[in-house]
């Protein structure tokens, strides 16, 4: 029934900043581990359980230690000595499909955590607003799940549908934590005939 397949990988980043007249290098390694589970309940029916750690390394935009103009009250600045984040994946499927019945079901239910965020911190004087990023010591979170069930009644076909997803971010204004977060959700329904002569309707 069960299916187990973790996994590790090894990873070499080098990296070399060279500005303002001085040189920094970078050599590290990460040990990144994975983790799949497969749980074959039946033929049709199943279970799925991933798991996963990435490594997230920021651009030159981030690192250049010069002030860039975004518009006329808006600058942005570099911070060479950024760390990457990390990325912590889990997710869970479900799937259910029956020939009988015409019964179709399916539900996913994910997270993700980032460790160590790359942010920007801004200050603001009066319109003006001046952005640095900075490693912030808050994780993002994001949780998520969607399911849908479909069946077969003679020559009428019924779906139900439903997401929801949950985000929680940090950012810095003034050197002070602000806290955002949101919840989306979007449900459906459908109806729809399969008749070999006559009106259709959906």
């Amino acid at each position: 029934i069960f299916t187990f397949n973790p996994g590790v990988s090894l990873h070499n980043y080098a990296l070399k900043d060279e500005q303002l007249g001085t040189v920094i290098d970078q050599n590290e390694w990460l040990v990144l581990p994975d983790l799949f589970i497969l749980a074959q309940l039946k033929k049709s029916e199943s279970i799925r359980f991933d798991y996963s750690i990435t490594a997230d390394f920021t651009d030159i935009n981030r690192l250049a230690s010069g002030y860039v103009f975004n518009n006329y009250n808006s600058l942005s600045r570099g911070n060479r000595n950024l760390e990457n984040a990390f990325y912590d994946n889990y997710s869970l499927n479900y799937f259910n499909f029956n020939m009988f019945n015409y019964t179709n079901i399916f539900a996913r239910i994910s997270y993700s955590n980032r460790r160590n965020p790359i942010k920007n911190t801004s200050v603001v004087d009066g319109i003006n607003r001046v952005n640095t990023s900075i490693n912030s010591n808050f994780d993002d979170e994001i949780l998520s799940g969607n399911g849908r069930f479909s069946r077969t009644f003679g020559k009428i076909k019924a779906d139900l549908n439903a997401s929801l997803s949950w985000s929680n971010f940090n950012n810095i204004v003034n050197n002070q934590p602000s806290k955002s977060t949101s919840l989306t959700q979007s449900y459906g329904a459908e109806l729809s005939t399969n008749f070999a002569n006559g009106p259709n309707f959906d």
